[in-house]
């Protein structure tokens, strides 16, 4: 039973942390506490057709910012390390892909819930 429990909070978790990198502004607001030669925001705000993360992406074109900025990998790290955190590493499929399907679950709903906002 703790098993269930612990893949059920890690996963949650984890689809929360992926939704707000991938899907909300909230990475470009908070690096507005760092310098800009880290965070390039005055190159970025010219190209407001890219999210941030694909713009830092093409910048700095390095294995590091490409594993930041993919959901997957993001995910399989995330997991891995929930399921160590919580000392069961055999736990690591699951909770990443329940974490992805509440995640995608969860971006799924609000695309739909946005189309009755615009009309």
């Amino acid at each position: 039973m703790n098993e269930i429990y612990n893949m059920t909070q890690c996963s949650l978790w984890i689809a929360f942390v992926l939704y707000l990198l991938f899907e909300t502004s909230a990475v470009y607001e908070y690096t507005r506490f760092l310098p800009n030669f880290l965070t390039k925001r005055k190159e970025y705000e010219k190209f407001a057709m890219i999210s941030y993360g694909e713009f830092m992406r093409t910048s700095y074109d390095s294995f590091a910012m490409r594993m930041l900025t993919c959901p997957i990998c993001i995910g399989v790290w995330l997991s891995a390390a929930c399921a160590v955190f919580v000392q069961q590493p055999i736990l690591i499929p699951s909770i990443y892909l329940c974490s992805q399907l509440v995640y995608r679950g969860f971006k799924a709903v609000t695309n739909w819930l946005e189309r009755f906002d615009n009309e």
